[in-house]
């Protein structure tokens, strides 16, 4: 930052530099000393020219202090300190996102399910559109969940697929009529523009490669973006889940228990996908915004191949609860 140069290069003013970074970083007491002392407005005294840099300093601190009241205040998805955290170009390409398919693995416990409804939140206020939860418990039927049920859910799903792939006619029937592309999207669109959350997917999926549940999860993964749906799968394990939903645009994983490489699939992306989570998670908290958010369960490890231009991410990214005072949130002790 050329300000922070400039201010660094007064020799007047070196003693403000240590303030100004930690303040960069977050540090809530570093803000309130630089804001209060005024000093910002004594600079030009130090040295002709440095008043006008003080403001944009004071500009920058206000808007990272309005950052960290909204990350307390449980209104982003992670705390939006800007070129200081490394997830924000992820974090912004994911609020974006219009169509996809996203995983989230992890053991009991730790938030997975917070988190799907926290991503589904966050996309619901971007794009207006309806939050289905399959499998949802009840004290996640937050006021923005619509809860349905698995056999509905999938009974949707085909019908979608007869329109898409329609049936060949029965012996002694006539050839239907292929649908244009005007009347197809038509029929489709009242399954169109929605978020999806799917709960507990080894209910919803058997072992066999034919399962209907495994035809369905490849089926929407397929036509997803045709749909325009942006849909969350929360597993244990990834053998819970076709292997090829995977290649999907995000994988999450919450705190592993430790022993998934060996309790899990034995392939090796799946176990170099765990063994990455396990590192990251070891040094949690060593990450940027680890005092506002002091709870594992409060953090993911991502695994995002492809943001575009051939740039992906994988580390961690910390998030708030869902927004609603009608239940209780998970990390109601973390974050307000």
């Amino acid at each position: 930052m050329n300000w922070l140069r400039l201010l660094q290069s007064a020799p007047d003013a070196i003693r403000l530099t240590d303030a100004v970074t930690r303040a960069i970083k977050g540090d809530a007491q570093a803000i309130d000393y630089l804001k209060n002392e005024g000093w910002y407005q004594g600079l030009d005294v130090l040295q002709p020219g440095m008043g006008s840099i003080a403001q944009q300093v004071k500009h920058h601190l206000d808007s990272t202090a309005s950052a960290i009241r909204d990350t307390l205040s449980g209104n982003v998805i992670e705390g939006e300190f800007r070129e200081v955290v490394p997830w924000e170009h992820f974090a912004s390409w994911l609020r974006r996102q219009k169509w996809g398919t996203f995983v989230i693995l992890g053991p009991k416990g730790q938030g997975k399910s917070t988190l799907a409804l926290r991503l589904a939140q966050v996309w619901q206020q971007e794009r207006r559109w309806p939050v289905l939860a399959v499998n949802a418990y009840p004290e996640e039927r937050y006021p923005f969940v619509e809860p349905v049920s698995t056999q509905k859910f999938m009974n949707e799903i085909k019908s979608i697929m007869r329109l898409l792939n329609p049936p060949p006619p029965k012996e002694g029937e006539d050839e239907r009529p292929d649908l244009g592309p005007e009347e197809l999207d038509r029929r489709l669109t009242p399954y169109k523009r929605r978020i999806i959350v799917i709960d507990e997917m080894s209910l919803a999926v058997g072992t066999s490669g034919m399962d209907a549940g495994r035809l369905m999860v490849r089926q929407i993964m397929a036509q997803a973006r045709h749909l325009n749906w942006l849909i969350i799968y929360i597993g244990q394990l990834t053998k819970m889940l076709p292997q090829d939903l995977l290649n999907c645009e995000v994988v999450f994983i919450k705190k592993p228990a430790g022993r998934e490489a060996l309790t899990d699939r034995q392939e090796p992306l799946t176990q170099d996908l765990w063994e990455r989570a396990i590192e990251a998670f070891g040094a949690v908290r060593r990450e940027p915004q680890w005092e506002y958010y002091p709870d594992v369960r409060a953090w993911a490890y991502v695994d995002c191949q492809d943001m575009g231009n051939g740039q992906g991410y994988q580390g961690m990214i910390p998030f708030s609860k869902p927004s609603g005072d009608e239940i209780d949130g998970e990390f109601r002790e973390v974050i307000q």
